[in-house]
């Protein structure tokens, strides 16, 4: 067979599958075949159509946490897709330094942010990501930073003043 320029030769029972374990992840193969006797060896067939080969896909950095206004935002960098083509993503937060994970539901999407809403605020939080493909869920990268999400403050109280000269005292 052939991939790219490199030519390979396998022998073997040509009436079953011959196979090779060195080929990568998302790169297109072709293939052609010669057959070989005591008379020498044929011209190659045709190429077969193009076949890559696909995996799950690679492994996301640690999202970048952050706390907002609206909840706490994630961004990290997409893995390579080994093939296949990233559609989704799954993401996790835990409460107690990654004893235990659970599942942010959101919207199916291939980009690399989102908002994580209806956490506890005042807890702190760590989050992982991982890939989906058609080829399945990729490894979870490495948790983030901890963040403790935190709400609007309080109104303060009615403040009250009082002049005192030429100054103002406000309390």
């Amino acid at each position: 067979f052939s991939s790219r320029r490199r030519h390979t030769r396998l022998q073997g029972d040509w009436s079953s599958d011959v196979c090779s374990s060195d080929l990568s992840l998302g790169v297109p193969y072709t293939f052609t075949v010669t057959a070989s006797n005591i008379a020498g060896t044929s011209v190659a067939s045709a190429p077969s159509t193009s076949i890559t080969l696909r995996g799950s896909p690679g492994t996301p950095t640690a999202p970048n946490a952050s706390v907002t206004s609206s909840g706490v935002s994630l961004v990290w960098t997409a893995p390579s897709g080994n093939g296949g083509t990233i559609s989704d993503y799954t993401i996790q937060y835990s409460s107690n330094s990654g004893g235990t994970w659970t599942t942010f539901v959101d919207a199916v999407s291939a980009t690399t942010a989102a908002v994580v809403r209806g956490l506890t605020l005042g807890t702190s939080y760590t989050f992982r990501v991982a890939a989906i493909s058609e080829q399945g869920t990729g490894q979870f990268s490495a948790a983030s930073s901890a963040v403790v999400p935190a709400g609007m403050p309080d109104a303060p109280g009615k403040p009250t003043g009082s002049a005192n000269g030429n100054s103002i005292n406000v309390s």
